[in-house]
């Protein structure tokens, strides 16, 4: 996945990269990026990866409640030492963006299912006098808990592995 952006601050081998807001942006509630926080800031460290899921999780509270008008921004590896103001494309290799979107996505729906129908078939046999289809949302629901915590703390190690960082692959300006 390749995004073009523009280096807004560079330190070391990170830079931090605003992207061109998507149309899909609009609505979004993922939180891989940093649109929408007030006062964006170079120097936050809660950057997360715009083309990445990975670290979504770990920055989904600051946007649950809405979006602005920021352009979305990450903090990607600079090893071509880019420097602010630089035009650069950025890749993100497609097997970590795919771990990512597993991670904030799939773990979390998977764990509802097996949540909603362990509930249903397994906890009547442990508490009585409760309605059936109330046990499965219950478990349901406790389930997906879980997961968003268990994601929030892998995506909290992957957003600190450089092998799930996206990478400025070329200077285009």
């Amino acid at each position: 996945m390749e995004e073009i952006g523009i280096v807004k601050s560079a330190n070391g081998m990170t830079a931090r990269v605003a992207f061109e807001k998507k149309s899909a942006c609009e609505h979004c509630l993922a939180g891989v990026c940093d649109m929408g926080r007030k006062g964006n800031d170079a120097d936050s460290g809660a950057a997360a990866a715009s083309s990445s899921g990975a670290a979504a999780a770990s920055n989904s509270g600051a946007l649950l409640f809405g979006a602005g008008d920021h352009a979305p921004e990450a903090e990607v590896l600079n090893p071509l030492g880019a420097r602010v103001g630089q035009k650069v494309r950025v890749r993100m290799r497609p097997d970590v963006y795919l771990k990512g979107v597993l991670l904030v996505y799939g773990l979390p729906v998977a764990a509802l299912i097996f949540g909603a129908v362990a509930g249903k078939y397994y906890l009547p046999r442990f508490v009585s006098g409760v309605d059936v289809e109330a046990l499965s949302a219950a478990a349901g629901f406790a389930a997906y808990a879980v997961s968003y915590l268990i994601a929030r703390y892998f995506s909290g190690r992957m957003e600190k592995n450089a092998t799930y960082k996206p990478v400025i692959e070329e200077i285009i300006e």
